[in-house]
């Protein structure tokens, strides 16, 4: 098994399963959520800058550096 790291960490097109979301914003926690970045949730880096492109399912998203800092996956 691969150690965990952040999803800062993956190369573009790589895929990962999220382990944890180490933030400790209640807000940010629910928006991530709201768009499936949970634990267990798999999503794959499109593009790392200028900002973190990941790919959820068939939902795209923008991260900006920081929150994907908080990000902690174990790629495959």
């Amino acid at each position: 098994m691969k150690p965990a790291v952040t999803l800062r960490d993956l190369e573009p097109g790589q895929s990962a399963e999220v382990v944890e979301i180490a933030s400790s914003d209640t807000g940010r926690l629910m928006k991530l959520s709201a768009f499936g970045i949970v634990p267990g949730s798999l999503v794959t880096l499109e593009q790392r800058y200028p900002a973190c492109i990941v790919r959820i399912g068939e939902t795209q998203l923008s991260l900006d550096g920081e929150v994907a800092q908080e990000i902690i996956i174990r790629a495959e």
